[in-house]
C-alpha cells in the first residue's frame, strides 16, 4: 500500500482542487520552453571571490529568529511566475541542504506553502554549525499547523535526517503532519518513460524548463564549508536559488504524480 488510508482520503480531497485543463504528463514535448520562475538570480561572479566579504543580511534580506536552542537567519523571499498552488494552506511542501549524508548536519530547510496573498517560501539557514539546533527547531514551528507535508525522497533522505539530526540535538521532533514522498508516485508513473525520475528530469518533461547556472548538489557541503570559514554570503547565493527551485518544481509536479 502506498499510502495510509487516512492519507489517501486527503489526498483525494487535494486531487478535486487540482485544476484539470493544465499540461499532461504524456505531452511533455508540446510544452513551450520555459525560464524558470523568478527566484533571486544568482552571480556565478562570486565564485571567485573579489574583495570583502558580503554579509548575509546584506545580501539576502531576511531576520535573525531565536528560539529556546539559540538563534538561526529566516528569509522569506517573494517569488513570482508561478500560479498559487490549487492546495490549502493546509499542505506543504519541504527540501533541505545538508552537508552530506547519513548523520551529516542539515544547514538549509526551505519550506513552500499557500497563503491567502498566493505562496509564500520560507527559507531557515544556520548560519554556523552551532545555529543546527535552532534552526531544526525553527523548522518544527514553521510546519505547525500543516496537515500533509509534501516531499521528493522525503522518506529516505529528508525527514529521517532531520529527525536524525533533532535527536542528537536533543530536539522535540514532534511532527505531526502525514508525509507524501512523491518520488514513489513518480516513479509508478514515469518509470520507463522518462530517462530517469529525478526531480530536475521532471522539472523539463512536465514544466518544460530547465535551468541554468545551477550548483550541482555535490558541490553544495563544500560551498557550504566555505561559507562557515569566510561568512561571505556571495558563496551560498546560488544554492538558496537551488533550494528555492527545488521547491517550485515540487509544487508544480503535485497535479502529474497525483492524477
Amino acid at each position: 500500500m502506498l499510502f495510509s488510508r487516512e492519507t489517501r482520503k486527503k489526498l483525494s480531497a487535494l486531487r478535486r482542487r487540482l485544476p484539470s485543463d493544465g499540461p499532461t504528463a504524456a505531452e511533455p514535448e508540446s510544452q513551450p520552453p520555459q525560464e524558470a520562475p523568478s527566484a533571486p538570480q544568482p552571480d556565478r561572479s562570486s565564485d571567485s571571490l573579489p574583495g570583502a566579504p558580503v554579509p548575509v543580511e546584506v545580501l539576502l534580506p531576511g531576520e535573525v529568529v531565536e528560539n529556546d536552542f539559540g538563534t538561526c537567519y529566516v528569509m522569506r523571499p517573494e517569488i513570482g511566475g508561478v500560479q498559487p498552488l490549487a492546495v490549502g494552506p493546509s499542505a506543504a511542501f519541504i527540501d533541505i541542504e545538508t552537508l552530506g549524508l547519513s548523520s551529516m548536519p542539515v544547514f538549509l530547510v526551505g519550506i513552500l506553502h499557500r497563503n491567502q496573498g498566493g505562496l509564500e517560501l520560507t527559507q531557515i539557514l544556520a548560519r554556523d554549525f552551532p545555529e543546527e539546533a535552532p534552526l531544526l527547531a525553527e523548522t518544527l514551528a514553521a510546519l505547525r499547523g500543516i496537515e500533509i507535508l509534501f516531499s521528493y525522497n522525503g522518506a529516505t533522505f529528508d525527514l529521517p535526517l532531520l529527525e536524525e539530526r533533532a535527536i542528537y540535538h536533543a530536539v522535540d521532533w514532534l511532527l505531526a503532519a502525514e508525509h507524501v514522498d512523491l518520488l514513489k508516485p513518480a516513479r509508478r508513473r514515469f518509470r520507463g518513460r522518462f530517462p530517469d525520475c529525478r526531480l530536475q528530469t521532471l522539472e523539463t518533461m512536465l514544466c518544460g524548463r530547465t535551468r541554468e547556472d545551477d550548483i550541482p548538489g555535490a558541490e553544495i557541503p563544500r560551498r557550504y564549508q566555505e561559507f562557515v570559514r569566510s561568512q561571505d554570503a556571495r558563496l551560498l547565493e546560488v544554492v538558496i536559488r537551488h533550494n528555492q527551485l527545488d521547491l517550485l518544481t515540487l509544487a508544480e509536479i503535485v497535479p502529474h504524480c497525483l492524477e
